[in-house]
């Protein structure tokens, strides 16, 4: 589509689409039965870019979200979310931080919101958490 412009000048609108592929069905990542105050997990992104995923936790109190390379040296991203009270949903893709019952958290998050990179990576999460149900939404381009 074009749009005439002033003074000789031409507009052009472009529209771009998602240039990703995503897997059709993904299995939900179910960790249960934790305790402790330090969870760690090996993942591994099976796509070949970085991934926004959604992660639920449930638990209570202050809760520190870390992505960490696989032998711990590197810190990809990290957020702390305060004051959490049953449960608490980080939506990378939208930059959402929401309640249990779904209402918007962001005054209690800090940090950025956590970015799987492509292979294998650690994904560690402190704070008093029972469990952890992450949706990776996987991609390749």
């Amino acid at each position: 589509e074009t749009i005439a412009g002033l003074d000789g000048q031409t507009y052009i609108k472009f529209i771009a689409h998602d240039p990703y592929y995503y897997k059709l069905s993904e299995e939900q990542i179910i960790k249960t039965n934790l305790s402790g105050k330090s969870n760690e997990f090996l993942l591994t992104n099976i796509g070949n870019q970085k991934c926004f995923p959604t992660i639920k936790i449930i638990g209570s109190g202050d809760i520190t979200v870390s992505i960490l390379n696989t032998d711990k040296t590197i810190t990809y991203s990290s957020c702390t979310i305060t004051s959490v009270v049953s449960a608490v949903t980080l939506d990378s893709l939208y930059c959402n931080c929401l309640s249990g019952s779904g209402a918007n958290w962001f005054d209690k998050f800090d940090g950025t919101f956590p970015l799987f990179p492509s292979g294998k990576f650690v994904l560690k999460i402190e704070g008093s958490i029972s469990a952890v149900y992450i949706s990776p939404n996987y991609r390749w381009i």
